[in-house]
């Protein structure tokens, strides 16, 4: 969690300082308590409101694509990284080129146009009557895809 708010203030400090005293825009699809905690610190340490536009990932696109020049969205966050990469091969995403993004946010988490500020444990379940832990040792995510695990283990 403090990685999520380290990364966070990094990026709205950035953006802070090319918006001094306004407002900060974000257009979000995520519908997180922690999320606001976040920005309510952000105003707290830099004086600058933000401003959340909430709404289903489709929806604020929609709305970024039709206002184009004039969409007041500083932030755009999702929850999907493909949704991202769907959005970004539209031609919808500026560059982020700052270096302190690159040093904060680690190569996997980051293309050129957007970085992931949060990643999801993956958990597995497995019945015991049917898997040996030692199995699982060594086991990937991708494994998975092979038919050897169905039936044996339970994922999201």
């Amino acid at each position: 969690m403090k990685k999520i708010i380290l990364l966070i203030s990094i990026f709205f400090t950035l953006i802070g300082i090319s918006h001094a005293n306004e407002i900060v825009n974000i257009f979000s699809a995520r519908h997180y308590d922690s999320d606001v905690q976040l920005y309510e610190k952000f105003t707290k340490k830099t004086g600058i409101k933000v401003n959340v536009v909430s709404g289903k990932d489709k929806a604020l696109q929609k709305r970024i694509m039709e206002e184009g020049a004039d969409c007041i969205a500083d932030l755009y966050i999702t929850a999907d990284a493909g949704r991202l990469g769907a959005f970004q091969s539209k031609g919808m995403f500026q560059r982020a080129s700052s270096k302190a993004l690159k040093k904060a946010i680690p190569s996997n988490f980051r293309s050129p146009y957007w970085f992931g500020i949060a990643k999801r444990a993956r958990v597995i379940y497995y019945a015991p009557s049917r898997l040996s832990e030692n199995e699982l040792q060594g086991m990937t995510y991708e494994d998975l895809a092979d038919p050897y695990w169905k039936g044996k283990v339970v994922i999201r």
